[in-house]
């Protein structure tokens, strides 16, 4: 078993955030921590997950 730290910055997340959840929902199974900052007035975002992986998980 591993653990990685993944940080995710967002542009535009109006736009590209939806895409960027549908992501992380799809591997939420992996993720054991997830914290998300929101600038609102940039319409951006920085998202940090923590994961877990095992050989049979793709990472």
């Amino acid at each position: 078993m591993n653990i990685y730290i993944m940080s995710i910055s967002v542009e535009k997340s109006s736009e590209f955030g939806p895409k960027v959840q549908e992501v992380l929902t799809k591997y939420s199974d992996q993720i054991i921590a997830r914290f998300g900052i929101h600038d609102s007035q940039n319409s951006s975002g920085f998202i940090t997950k923590t994961s877990i992986c095992t050989k049979q998980a793709t990472c």
